[in-house]
């Protein structure tokens, strides 16, 4: 099976780290070329440390995050013709550590079923935007997008097309999960294509690949891990580097390097935020913490 990687890059101090470099490698197993795409501004000796594992690689920055790589990366296997004969097209970040798991392993389940795109893990809630107003906790199940495989039936399509020439900046990082994370499953759905994910686990709770890291890592063997658990949250909730150590045969001194370097420290505003968020129905307030919702009803006035 032909397959064509689109690898997104950002790193703040323009350089290519060890684990990046192991990713590219053991994604070099499963795809026949691989397009790397940096939003920044990346010197050619730091180039040289990946030019025999990467096809082409495209270095600019262009301040869309992400999608913006995948963009590019996408119109120059399109032009080249690489798309022609590819049986899947593979978008993928730098955001996670791995693979812990060979990616051979998820290949070979997820690669023969019958659907038009897969991903590593869904999401079951999002986030809205309504009246000017960011809604969370919303009922809007959609497939992360640090990992995302696409068949010919998609990447040669119209729409698929129309929706990669749409990308642009975006003010946030709420608009970039609206409008293209979440905004890329609903517009395949809506169209009729099918999907799937490779840890049915995530389908069951909201930022599980987040908050339930572990479960996903021992029972689904989800080959890759958000760097951000460890880089930004490790103040508060422990990052588990035994429970990698214990079920994987991945480096974990390739995650401590990069963590040294790139350590968030979440300050106390920050880590109330990420336990606790206030939405509104017609109804109800809802309150978020630590997950469990808690709804005042409305009171009406007459």
């Amino acid at each position: 099976m032909k397959r064509i990687a689109i690898f997104a890059h950002y790193d703040k101090d323009n350089l290519i780290e060890d684990y990046v470099i192991y990713y590219l490698e053991e994604l070099n197993k499963v795809a026949d070329k691989i397009i790397f795409v940096s939003d920044g501004n990346i010197a050619n000796s730091e180039l040289e440390k990946i030019n025999n594992i990467t096809t082409h690689s495209i270095v600019k920055k262009h301040n869309e995050y992400d999608f913006g790589s995948y963009k590019r990366g996408y119109l120059l296997a399109k032009e080249l013709g690489y798309l022609e004969t590819c049986d899947e097209l593979i978008f993928c970040n730098d955001s996670c550590y791995g693979p812990l798991y060979p990616f051979e392993e998820m290949f070979n389940k997820m690669s023969p079923q019958q659907v038009d795109f897969w991903s590593i893990t869904e999401n079951p809630k999002g986030i809205i935007l309504e009246n000017n107003e960011i809604k969370r906790n919303q009922p809007l199940k959609h497939v992360q997008s640090f990992f995302v495989v696409f068949k010919p039936q998609i990447f040669n399509s119209e729409i698929f097309e129309n929706f990669i020439q749409s990308i642009k900046h975006e003010e946030s990082k709420d608009l970039i999960i609206i409008n293209y994370e979440e905004g890329l499953t609903q517009l395949l759905t809506n169209n009729g294509f099918k999907y799937e994910v490779y840890c049915q686990n995530s389908k069951q709770k909201d930022n599980a690949f987040l908050y339930e890291y572990v479960d996903l890592l021992v029972i689904d063997k989800n080959p890759l891990v958000k760097a951000g658990i460890y880089r930004k949250i490790y103040r508060f909730i422990r990052p588990n580097y035994r429970v990698i150590k214990k079920h994987t045969n991945y480096n974990i001194k390739l995650i401590r390097k990069d963590v040294k370097r790139n350590k968030k420290p979440l300050t106390l505003s920050s880590f109330i935020q990420s336990i606790f968020s206030i939405s509104n129905t017609a109804s109800h307030k809802v309150i978020m913490i630590g997950g469990f919702p808690i709804r005042i009803k409305r009171v009406s006035k007459s």
